[in-house]
């Protein structure tokens, strides 16, 4: 990689250079072209070289997280702060948010733990709670103003933990490695994820994608479950995948991009081999692409990498 100096130089040997700048700051300006602008009048910290007509990947957009924890604070305010909050976030007038990743059952930022299915052994889901009582109460309403205030909003959805009596450590709470999700109770997790995408579907609020696991390989004291690689495309392709399908063909929810591992980048490359290789991966068919985190470098942010593009089922 060049230094700062060298990149100059390669730079002031283009017959023209021609570049734009866009701002958006607290003064007013969203998104907006600052023309002319003049060259720089001190030093350069970074050069960022940019070729437009070079594309690759495409950007679905941009986003955040709507939790439990948004939803309860949201929920106390005033009616006008809670509209003025999804404008800012969600409207024209504000940021115009076009991601909103919510989670599947509790998850760390919640008052409290919560599955849709607590009755232990209940492989046929018949105790599921399709009326979906603690994300009405925590989540939802949040949901369905961000999504009125922006209706090409696309939810992604992620799961923190399967309910206690499908993993392995009969807990909620830890990842229950080195096997966090029973496999006698891998058919019924596939089918309570598909359970859930109808019934928030019904509820009006229909999920474009699907992580099959928040950070399947951290240690966390709260809400989580362990996958390796290999235990996350054996549940993808023997059971989540074949799960999802069948609830599209069944008209019982819409189609959903499914993105494995969702957890540190460092390793992504391994999950990638295991998960999309189309050679050797039976998951490979069930899968759109990885999400991955971006908390093993200097720079904090989530990035989908989608190269198929394909919605499963």
């Amino acid at each position: 990689m060049q230094d700062t100096k060298e990149t100059l130089e390669t730079l002031e040997t283009l017959e023209t250079l021609e570049y734009e700048v866009w701002e958006t700051a607290l003064s007013g300006n969203k998104l907006e072209r600052i023309h002319p602008y003049g060259e720089p009048t001190g030093p350069v910290d970074a050069v960022v070289t940019v070729w437009p007509d070079d594309e690759h990947q495409a950007i679905v957009g941009f986003g955040g997280a709507i939790t439990q924890a948004s939803g309860t604070v949201w929920g106390r305010l005033p009616p006008r702060q809670r509209q003025r909050v999804v404008e800012l976030f969600f409207g024209e007038s504000g940021i115009n948010a076009s991601l909103a990743r919510v989670p599947i059952g509790s998850c760390d930022f919640a008052e409290y733990s919560y599955s849709l299915d607590d009755v232990p052994g209940d492989d046929a889901l018949a105790h599921f709670d399709d009326g979906l009582a603690h994300d009405e109460a925590l989540l939802l309403p949040l949901v369905r103003a961000a999504l009125r205030a922006n209706g090409a909003l696309q939810l992604l959805a992620s799961p923190w933990s399967p309910p206690a009596w499908m993993k392995s450590n009969g807990a909620m709470d830890g990842n229950g490695a080195p096997r966090g999700l029973r496999p006698e109770a891998a058919a019924a997790w596939a089918g309570y994820l598909s359970r859930w995408l109808a019934a928030f579907a019904a509820h009006g609020a229909r999920v474009s994608w699907l992580t099959v696991q928040n950070e399947p390989q951290a240690p966390s004291p709260w809400e989580a479950c362990y996958y390796d690689a290999s235990q996350e495309a054996s549940f993808v392709a023997d059971h989540l995948g074949p799960a999802l399908a069948a609830g599209v063909a069944a008209g019982r929810h819409p189609p959903v991009n499914l993105l494995a591992f969702d957890d540190q980048k460092d390793v992504v490359e391994d999950w990638a081999d295991a998960l999309l290789d189309g050679n050797r991966s039976a998951a490979a068919p069930y899968t759109a692409g990885l999400a991955y985190h971006w908390y093993a470098s200097m720079v904090q942010m989530s990035v989908l990498v989608a190269p198929s593009g394909h919605p499963t089922g």
